[in-house]
């Protein structure tokens, strides 16, 4: 693999290239489809063809410098795939878990099969210089979803906690299994879904934003996030998108511009709100 291709790591509140310039990320999630077996791993090396054929001629025309990838064979190659992206300045957001391995919503786990996945995960891509960061936990945090399971607000904030505790605990695993391997310090991170309201109605219930302090709170490095990503949808479920339509993420900004780690927009766009 490539010693000369920058790699990402955390600087405080900002990704840095080992260059030291500011990594900007302008990227594009790749969401699994439904019954097409390609797309599920885009980066598998069987779907090589697909992704440089399809793919790439839509990531250059946008100058995408990074893709967000949610699931991957962990039995497959992905070495010409990742060499494609690579050759083309085009860093890796890996989600560790799966559908079937995961942390879930309604009744949080972290388990000794789920840590293993993790560590499988990091192990297959670490030694790619353009692996830009390992997420966790996507939207597993989604307060209104939960209280809608329960209508009880003593019971979501509960499960929150919980979810928070082993979501945490995860990221903590993986960043010292890292260390341990004297792998480079890839980014481990979370992903949580954006509510708009810092405590969503009914009162009483924590939002997002609160989880967010959480994962970045703490004073040993070691057991924090490196980052928070934010899965927004405010430009496409806004009354008049087109009317001055940045305005939608200024509360983002004055909430969260406190946060000691990186805030990354993990999921931003849509063609609707449907």
């Amino acid at each position: 693999m490539s010693t000369t291709f920058p790699t990402v790591s955390v600087d405080g509140k900002a990704l840095k290239l080992s260059s030291r310039d500011r990594f900007m990320a302008n990227g594009v999630c790749l969401q699994p489809g439904k019954g097409i077996s390609f797309y599920d791993y885009p980066l598998s090396d069987t779907n090589y063809n697909y992704t440089n054929t399809v793919l790439l001629p839509y990531l250059k025309d946008l100058n995408i410098n990074m893709i967000r990838v949610y699931q991957i064979d962990l039995t497959a190659s992905h070495d010409k795939t990742m060499k494609l992206l690579e050759d083309n300045g085009i860093y890796v957001m890996l989600e560790v878990e799966n559908k079937e391995i995961c942390i879930k919503s309604l009744t949080p786990d972290y388990n000794y099969q789920l840590y293993m996945r993790g560590i499988q995960v990091i192990d297959l891509f670490q030694k790619y210089p353009n692996t830009l960061a390992f997420s966790v936990g996507n939207e597993t945090e989604d307060p209104g979803y939960i209280y809608s399971m329960n209508n009880s607000v003593a019971e979501t904030v509960q499960i929150q906690k919980n979810i928070a505790a082993a979501l945490k605990s995860f990221i903590r695993d993986l960043k010292t299994y890292i260390t341990s391997k004297g792998y480079r310090a890839i980014p481990v991170g979370v992903a949580i879904r954006d509510v708009f309201q810092p405590s969503v109605v009914p009162a009483g219930l924590i939002g997002t934003d609160i989880c967010a302090e959480y994962y970045a709170g703490g004073t040993n490095a070691a057991e924090r996030a490196d980052f928070i990503g934010l899965n927004t949808y405010r430009y496409v479920t806004a009354e008049d998108p087109k009317k001055d339509p940045l305005t939608c993420y200024d509360n983002i900004v004055k909430k969260w511009s406190g946060m000691p780690i990186p805030i990354i927009f993990s999921e931003i766009g849509a063609i609707s709100a449907v």
